[in-house]
């Protein structure tokens, strides 16, 4: 009897870890995420096996551990965006650990931190959060392997015992900016297995979370040298911390409500206000621009036959691949539903149309592997366009926008897969000569 109820167990837990998310993952980046955290544990294992405990080290570690849980606390209220990388400011209390301790202690200090914001703020995939801290650990790690060896070969050990502030400030910084390669290296080589198509540009590499990186660096460079000439300072940052961090994530909720959640695109509001401006802009300069509005064809068919899900991610990749095939002014919003606006800045009509064909035949050839009762099954869909060019006598969004749509429904009533361009002034609307993907 004991026997058939150990057996009984067995199956089950094997049931339950054979439902665990992180098997649903591409085999890549199951394999990526794998290899990072078994990397994490050798680094752990090999560092402390090289590491002699000290009760001052400890001291220290404690401390940065408690104000970094206190700053945690403060920013319980604060709600993180979700579908975006999330600048925690966490930095600032991991810095000076890795500068100041052994790099054993740096790569341990990540796990406690993140299992009380795992706890306190947000939940999620456990091994979400397990990649995030062997991603952080083996930064700040790193870090702190970079400056103990710039410490050993240029006297830069510690900012009161002679060393030029300068050349230990800019140790300091190296270390940093070490950790902050490889942190979001790691993070940015899983979005890209998870989604080919993800831009990394537009989502670590712009101007705001530049901005944000940049402030979190020079706070913590503060922090740990207000912590090298006396531990008892760490906790005048605090404050400080707790607000920039609220700041970060406030400015990232502020980016984030521009954007349609299904597609990461901007939203029809957004999109309005900023195709506005643009075409003010356009007049005032006396340059050309054009408008082109999507619909994907059938799309109906695709929720009706296969799902929502199946839906929305054939939303995500065409939206996905449109950021990849326009250029970085272009504005483009979802309009609702499965239909997208286009502006085109500096484009007249005659460039606007090339740009709408080009569009037409690559969106064509996208797929979307979708779940159909337990079957993959790769998904493509078509796309009608209609085009229109602004008027210079009268830039007025509205007018531009329906001179569009009927283009649009002119490409539909032909047939759907096609471009139709509509002539400024009088004069029929004109279907693109291209022959349309079959």
């Amino acid at each position: 009897m004991r026997l058939a109820d150990g057996i009984r167990g067995i199956t089950a837990s094997m049931r339950l870890w054979r439902r665990w998310p992180i098997w649903s993952l591409r085999p890549a980046l199951l394999i990526y995420i794998l290899a990072v955290l078994a990397a994490y544990a050798l680094a752990l294992a090999a560092a402390w096996t090289h590491t002699q405990l000290h009760a001052s080290s400890l001291a220290v570690f404690a401390a940065l551990l408690a104000v970094g849980a206190g700053s945690i606390e403060l920013g319980r209220l604060v709600r993180e965006p979700q579908g975006t990388l999330v600048k925690d400011l966490f930095s600032v209390w991991y810095l000076p650990v890795a500068v100041l301790l052994p790099p054993a202690y740096a790569l341990t200090a990540a796990i406690p931190l993140q299992i009380l914001s795992q706890w306190r703020m947000h939940s999620g995939h456990a091994y979400r959060r397990a990649f995030s801290t062997a991603a952080v650990g083996l930064g700040f790690g790193a870090a702190s392997l970079t400056f103990h060896i710039l410490a050993a070969h240029g006297g830069t050990a510690h900012p009161s015992a002679g060393t030029p502030a300068a050349a230990w400030v800019g140790a300091v910084i190296v270390a940093g900016t070490v950790r902050w390669m490889i942190n979001v290296g790691a993070i940015a080589g899983a979005i890209k297995l998870s989604d080919p198509s993800a831009r990394l540009r537009g989502i670590a590499f712009t101007r705001e979370p530049l901005s944000i990186d940049i402030i979190e660096l020079t706070v913590a460079v503060m922090v740990t040298t207000l912590t090298a000439l006396n531990p008892v300072l760490m906790a005048l940052a605090l404050p400080s911390a707790a607000a920039l961090r609220r700041t970060a994530l406030h400015a990232q909720l502020s980016s984030q409500a521009r954007k349609d959640a299904k597609t990461g695109l901007l939203n029809a509001g957004t999109w309005q206000h900023e195709a506005a401006a643009e075409l003010a802009r356009a007049a005032r300069t006396r340059t050309p621009a054009a408008l082109a509005m999507l619909d994907i064809d059938h799309f109906k068919q695709v929720n009706d036959s296969y799902g929502h899900p199946a839906g929305d991610a054939v939303l995500a990749a065409l939206s996905a691949a449109m950021s990849g095939l326009l250029r970085e002014y272009d504005i483009t919003g979802r309009y609702g539903g499965e239909e997208f606006a286009i502006l085109l800045p500096h484009t007249d009509a005659s460039q606007a149309g090339e740009i709408a064909e080009r569009l037409r035949h690559k969106l064509a050839q996208i797929t979307t592997l979708t779940d159909c009762g337990g079957d993959s099954i790769e998904l493509s869909v078509t796309v009608s366009i209609g085009v229109a060019a602004v008027d210079p006598a009268r830039p007025d969004l509205d007018e531009l926008v329906a001179a569009a749509d009927a283009a649009l429904y002119c490409a539909k009533r032909a047939g759907r897969d096609r471009v139709c361009l509509s002539p400024q002034g009088s004069g029929e609307l004109k279907l693109s000569q291209r022959e349309p993907m079959r």
